[in-house]
């Protein structure tokens, strides 16, 4: 027997696609937050709520100040001391699937996350890499000495 579907049967059997991580940007940084503090790794952030908070109070000579120094500034910049008197940096940009650098933020030399599997594959890679940074300069410092 042939079955009969509606036409709106259809559309919802066309509309179904792999299941999609429907994650907000903020619990993204939330995340990654939690994640360098479980790392004990410093960073600067400047949350959006200080932006929000300055476009509405502040006068526009500080909002163009802060806006040419920071703007565009990715939403983590992570420090990993290598030496006495280096750290090894990385820029972190968080954005939700569908989003793109827009305007300063191009300008920047940030490593994209999108996802908390992306944030922990970054960060443990971050670390690694840092450990190889800090064995290659105590092998110079051996050698110079």
């Amino acid at each position: 027997m042939h079955k009969t579907y509606f036409k709106e049967d259809m559309r919802k059997r066309r509309k179904r696609k792999a299941p999609v991580l429907d994650i907000t940007e903020s619990q993204l940084q939330e995340q990654l937050n939690d994640l360098l503090n479980a790392y004990q790794i410093r960073y600067i952030r400047i949350p959006d709520s200080i932006w929000h908070w300055l476009k509405r109070n502040a006068p526009v000579e500080v909002i163009k100040a802060m806006s040419d120094a920071l703007g565009g500034m990715p939403d983590n910049v992570c420090m990993i001391p290598i030496s006495d008197r280096y750290s090894l940096m990385l820029a972190i940009e968080l954005k939700v699937k569908g989003r793109k650098k827009r305007g300063k933020q191009k300008h920047w030399q940030s490593t994209i996350s999108r996802t908390p599997d992306e944030n922990i594959a970054l960060i443990e890679e971050y670390v690694k890499q840092a450990d190889i940074v800090k064995e290659i300069l105590e092998r110079v410092k051996e050698y110079e000495s």
